[in-house]
C-alpha cells in the first residue's frame, strides 16, 4: 500500500484533540442545528475556548459570537460547519486561510442524495481540503465526541447521560443514530467508559478506516468497536487491523448489510459460489477483526475485553446451584467455539472436600445449596476455579441470590487475574439491585447465557488470532515461478476469457500441475494425437466464446478408441455450433485423463472492497452444491493453505475413502500457495479464475480444467 501524505492518524489529532473551536453557523435556538450543537459543545465541559461564528448575532448564551472566521481572537484547531450547501467552500477558504486543520461539516444536501450536482459539489469540498492539508469528517455527518477532554462536536445528547464517562472504549460509525445511540449510550449505561466516538457521515475525506486508526494508535483506547454500513478500502483496513494486532487492541465490528440478496453475475463457478457477505466474513476473520450481528453483540464484547486480562488458556468455567443453567451453558458452549475442560486433578481434589459426595465435581461445578451454607464454601470453589491451569474465563451463573452470596460472586469475579463475569438470570433476594446488563462493581453482568458466551467466545478467538500470528510465517513467493511467462500469455490472449489451453499455460508458470494436451482441429489431427497420449482421452470443445462447455455438450471423457474419437470429434462440433451459433470454434482439446482423485474448485474472484480473494471448495460439475467454499485473501502462508484444506467441507476425502487412496495434502498445501502468488501478482490483470476440477491425488494436485477471465478495464 502506497503512502498517503494525506491520511495518517496524526492528521486527526486537530479533530479529535483540538485546543480550540469555533462553529460556523452556531445560534440560540435550540431547535435548530447550529442551536443544538452549540449547547452540547458548551454544556460537556469543554476547558477551551469555544467561538460561536454568526454575522446575525454578536452574543450567543452569554458567549461573544463573531461575524466570520477572520474576526476570532485566535486561531481555532477545529471548525464545526453548520451553513447551507453553497456556502461551505468560501468558509473552507477562511479555514485555510487561518491555517485550520480540522473541520466538520453537519451540512447534508451532498452525495447521499444521489444528485449528479451535489455528488460534484462534495468531490469540490474533497479537493480543496486536501490541496491545503485540512481533515474534513462529514458532511451529513454527527461529528465527534472526545469523553476525555469533553468535547462535544456533535448534536447528540447522548453526551448528557448521568453514567457518562471517560474509558478506555473507542466506537467509530457512519451513521450517528446508530453509533452514538444504539452504542455509546447503550454502552455508558452499561458502565463502560468512552475515549472517543466519530459519526463520519458521508466520508467523503475522513472515513470510518482513518478513524479505527486513529483509535488504535491512541494509548488510552483499549478496545475498538465499529458499526458501519461500508468499507471503502480492504487494504486500507487490513493496515490497520495488522496495526491492532500488533497492539494486542481488539476491533470487534457489526458490519450491516448481511441480507445482500444478489450474487455477481460471473462467468467462473467460483464467482457464482461467492457471496459479497461471505467475503467480508472470511477477510474479516483472516485480519482478525471479531464480527457480530447486532450492537448491543458490541457493547456485550466491551463488557469482557475492557478487562484487559491475558487469556492463560481456552477453557471456560461455571459454577451454578442449577443443574437446569450448567445443561443449559455446556448445550451452548459449541455455538460459540467454547469447551468446558475437565478440572485439572489438583482442583479435583480440592472441589472434593467441598462439594457434596452425591454430585461429581465437574465444569460446569454443580454446587447445591449445601455448599452456600457452608462457611466460605462458595469462596473456596470459586478460588479453586479460577486457579485450575485449563481455566481461561470464569463465569458462575446465578439465578436468585442473596446479596452475601452475590457478594462472594462479585469479589471472586472482580478480583481474578484472569477474565471473569457474571451470568445472572435472576435477581437479589433480599436486597435492591438494578437487574440489567451492566458493569456491577466493575464486574461484567449477563443477563442470559447467550450473551455471555457469545462475549466469552469472542475473547477466546481473538486470543487464538494472537497467538496464531505470532508464531506465523509471513507469505513467500516460490522462487521457480515465472510471472514474465503468465503476463506473456495473458498479453498474447484474444478477448476477455482464455481458453482452457491458455489458462493452464498461466498455471503452468506458476509451478501448478496441469495435464498433458494438445489442440486437433482436424479429426486426423485428433486421432493421431489419441495415439500420442496413449489411453483413454478427454475430448473438450476449445472456443474463447464458451466459458461452460460441459453445458453444451462440448466434454466427452474416457474416450478409449480411435472410433470413438472420430465420433466424439464430430458430436462436440455439432452440438456446439448448434447451441452457440456465432461462437468461434479453435478445435478439440484432446487431453490426457487425470487419475481417480479428490475433486476440488481452486479459483478466484475480484472483491470490490477487497481486491483478488482466493476459494477453495469441492469440485467437479457441482460446485455449487457440496457447500460453500473457504475463502481468503492471497498471498498465503504455509499454515493459512493448510487451515484452508482442513476447513473444507469434504476435508475427510482427501484421507482415503470409498477406496480412493489417500491424497498428497502436502502437494496441495504447495498448489494452493502457488496459485495465492498467481492471484496476487496478476490481480492487475485478471478477474476471474476457476480450476475445476483440481484433481487432489496420491502423485499430486492436477488442474484437469482451468478458466481464467481478463480484466478490461
Amino acid at each position: 500500500m502506497q503512502f498517503d501524505p494525506h491520511r495518517g492518524s496524526a492528521t486527526l489529532i486537530p479533530l479529535f484533540e483540538p485546543k480550540s473551536v469555533a462553529l460556523v453557523g452556531a445560534g440560540p435556538e435550540f431547535a435548530r442545528y447550529g442551536g443544538r450543537v452549540f449547547h452540547f459543545l458548551q454544556a460537556f465541559g469543554f476547558q477551551g475556548p469555544v467561538w460561536p461564528v454568526n454575522p446575525r448575532y454578536t452574543e450567543i448564551r452569554g458567549t461573544p459570537c463573531y461575524p466570520s472566521l477572520k474576526d476570532l481572537p485566535g486561531r481555532p484547531d477545529h471548525v464545526g460547519i453548520v451553513v447551507a450547501t453553497d456556502r461551505i467552500l468560501p468558509v473552507l477558504q477562511d479555514c485555510a486561510d487561518l491555517g485550520v486543520k480540522a473541520v466538520t461539516v453537519f451540512t447534508a444536501g451532498f452525495a447521499e442524495t444521489g444528485n449528479a450536482d451535489a455528488i460534484a459539489l462534495q468531490d469540490r469540498l474533497v479537493d480543496f481540503v486536501r490541496g491545503h492539508g485540512i481533515r474534513l469528517l462529514g458532511p451529513n455527518c454527527n461529528g465527534i465526541i472526545n469523553w476525555q477532554n469533553r468535547l462535544s462536536m456533535g448534536a447528540s445528547a447522548t453526551v448528557l447521560e448521568e453514567t457518562g464517562r471517560a474509558g478506555t472504549i473507542g466506537i467509530v460509525s457512519q451513521s450517528g443514530g446508530l453509533g452514538q445511540v444504539n452504542v455509546m449510550w447503550r454502552a455508558l449505561r452499561a458502565g463502560l467508559g468512552i475515549s472517543y466516538q466519530a459519526s463520519c457521515g458521508n466520508e467523503a475525506d475522513v472515513d470510518v478506516i482513518d478513524v479505527a486508526d486513529f483509535l488504535v494508535d491512541d494509548p488510552g483506547t483499549k478496545v475498538v468497536l465499529m458499526a458501519i454500513e461500508g468499507i471503502k478500502s480492504g487494504e486500507r483496513l487490513r493496515a490497520v487491523a495488522e496495526k491492532a494486532a500488533r497492539a494486542k487492541k481488539p476491533i470487534v465490528m457489526l458490519k450491516l448489510g448481511r441480507s445482500e440478496g444478489g450474487r455477481r453475475a460471473a462467468a467462473s463457478h467460483t464467482g457464482s459460489m461467492t457471496g459479497a457477505d461471505d467475503v467480508h466474513d472470511a477477510a474479516l476473520a483472516q485480519m482478525g477483526i471479531l464480527r457480530v450481528d447486532d450492537a448491543q453483540h458490541l457493547v456485550h464484547a466491551a463488557m469482557l475485553f475492557q478487562q484487559g486480562r491475558a487469556l492463560t488458556a481456552d477453557g471456560v468455567a461455571s459454577v451454578a446451584v442449577s443443574g437446569g443453567c450448567l445443561a443449559l451453558l455446556a448445550d451452548q458452549a459449541d455455538r460459540f467455539g467454547l469447551r468446558f475442560p475437565d478440572y485439572a486433578p489438583e482442583t479435583q481434589k480440592t472441589l472434593s472436600g467441598i462439594v457434596p459426595s452425591f454430585l461429581s465435581v465437574a465444569n460446569p461445578t454443580d454446587l447445591s445449596v449445601e455448599v452456600l451454607g457452608q462457611k466460605d464454601g462458595l469462596k473456596r470453589v470459586l478460588a479453586a476455579v479460577a486457579e485450575d491451569p485449563g481455566v481461561g474465563i470464569l463465569m458462575p451463573t446465578i439465578t436468585m441470590t442473596p446479596k452475601r452470596d452475590l457478594d462472594v460472586y462479585l469479589a471472586a469475579t472482580r478480583e481474578s487475574r484472569k477474565p471473569a463475569a457474571l451470568i445472572w438470570s435472576g435477581g437479589c433476594s433480599d436486597a435492591p439491585y438494578a437487574e440489567t446488563e451492566t458493569l456491577l462493581e466493575g464486574v461484567p453482568v449477563y443477563r442470559d447465557v447467550d450473551t455471555g458466551l457469545r462475549a466469552a467466545g469472542l475473547l477466546v478467538r481473538h486470543a487464538a488470532f494472537l497467538r496464531q500470528l505470532a508464531t506465523r510465517q509471513a507469505p513467500r513467493r516460490p522462487s521457480d515461478v515465472d510471472r514474465a511467462a503468465a503476463q506473456q500469455v495473458l498479453a498474447a490472449t484474444r478477448g476477455p476469457v482464455l481458453t482452457e489451453r491458455e489458462s493452464k499455460q498461466v498455471l503452468a508458470a506458476y509451478g501448478l500441475g496441469i495435464t498433458r494436451e494438445s489442440l486437433a482441429t482436424r479429426v486426423t489431427e485428433a486421432v493421431e494425437q489419441f495415439r500420442a497420449l496413449g489411453g483413454p482421452v478427454a475430448m473438450k470443445i476449445e472456443s474463447p466464446d464458451i466459458a461452460h462447455k460441459s453445458d453444451i455438450g462440448g466434454v466427452r471423457l474416457d474416450v478409449a478408441s480411435e472410433d470413438a474419437v472420430v465420433e466424439a470429434f464430430a458430436t462436440i462440433l455439432a452440438d456446439c455450433s448448434r447451441a452457440m451459433p456465432k461462437a468461434v470454434l479453435n478445435g478439440v482439446l484432446m487431453q490426457q485423463m487425470v487419475p481417480p482423485g479428490v475433486d476440488l474448485i481452486l479459483g478466484a474472484v475480484t472483491d470490490p472492497t477487497y481486491g483478488p480473494v482466493i476459494a477453495l471448495g469441492a469440485g467437479g460439475i457441482f460446485a455449487e452444491f457440496l457447500g460453500k467454499p473457504v475463502l481468503r485473501l492471497p498471498p498465503l502462508a504455509t499454515e493459512d493453505a493448510s487451515a484452508m484444506i482442513d476447513a473444507l467441507p469434504n476435508r475427510k476425502m482427501l484421507d482415503g475413502v470409498r477406496g480412493l487412496p489417500a491424497a498428497d495434502v502436502a502437494g496441495l498445501v504447495d498448489a494452493v500457495v502457488r496459485f495465492s502468488w498467481l492471484v496476487a501478482d496478476l490481480a492487475g490483470a485478471i478477474s476471474e479464475i476457476d480450476v475445476n476440477p483440481l484433481i487432489a491425488g496420491p502423485g499430486g494436485s492436477v488442474a484437469a480444467d482451468a478458466l481464467i477471465v481478463r480484466k478490461t478495464s
